[in-house]
């Protein structure tokens, strides 16, 4: 690893922590409400479209039980009470210890995607600028505060990276790890339709409308079933068909009951 592309991550991790602090403590959203509390997670985010966003769902629940061991789960300050009758301190920490580590994820990503080889043409002060960017934009712009968010930024920057790392000399093993990160960032949120948007018109744009390029995407004239955007709505069907088969043994053992 270069010292110049090093000197870049610990600078880009050192401002994600001052900016994240200034965002997340600095200043009380106005747009969020009852997600400060996992008793209020709970009701919201296990319903409808947010049903699908699980992944960092279940992480959170580890960091706030991981905090703990530290902090009191009870107590909240009043900006947060405002916006949440549950809020707890500690779990709002949780929220901000789980997207400030993603975010870090997402800026050491991008300096080492900018770093590729014949691939981006930048000087260290430009790349300098863009992660000064990218963190500034993603904390300032996070007029919500959810716990998926950021961790789909890092997705869709680590797919990129494995993108343009591999595919000129791996070409069907990099669509095979893109289509696991696919499966994965769509378990976060379903913002990964846009990631295989992204990649689907890189291989494109590289290989044209060819058989390869198709087949990588996924193509339904061909019925070719392995490509990226066969990724997402498997992920989606796999959720549903384990809800029913939930929800079903849930009326088994009703009716046992009653019996």
């Amino acid at each position: 690893m270069k010292v110049s592309v090093l000197a870049q991550i610990i600078v880009g991790v050192l401002l994600v922590m001052v900016i994240n602090r200034m965002a997340y403590f600095g200043f009380t959203t106005n747009y969020s409400l009852n997600c400060f509390s996992r008793t209020m997670t709970e009701q919201i985010y296990t319903h409808e479209v947010y049903r699908y966003r699980f992944l960092c769902r279940y992480i959170l629940y580890d960091v706030d039980k991981g905090l703990g061991l530290f902090m009191d789960e009870q107590g909240a300050s009043q900006r947060l009470l405002y916006r949440d009758p549950y809020a707890s301190n500690r779990f709002y920490a949780a929220i901000y210890y789980l997207n400030t580590f993603f975010m870090i994820l997402t800026v050491i990503s991008s300096v080492l995607t900018l770093d590729i080889p014949q691939k981006f043409i930048i000087t260290n002060g430009e790349r300098l600028f863009f992660i000064f960017f990218i963190a500034m934009i993603v904390a300032l712009s996070s007029y919500v505060i959810v716990f998926y968010d950021t961790s789909s930024y890092f997705f869709q920057v680590l797919m990129l990276y494995v993108y343009f790392k591999f595919i000129d000399r791996h070409f069907w093993r990099t669509i095979g790890a893109l289509g696991i990160l696919t499966i994965i960032s769509t378990t976060n949120r379903e913002s990964s339709a846009l990631s295989v948007s992204i990649l689907s018109l890189l291989l494109l744009t590289k290989f044209g409308a060819t058989q390869k390029s198709l087949a990588g995407v996924g193509d339904p004239v061909t019925e070719r079933r392995a490509g990226l955007a066969a990724s997402f709505p498997q992920v989606r069907f796999v959720v549903d068909e384990c809800r029913r088969a939930h929800f079903a043994d849930q009326v088994e053992q009703v009716e046992a009951a009653n019996r």
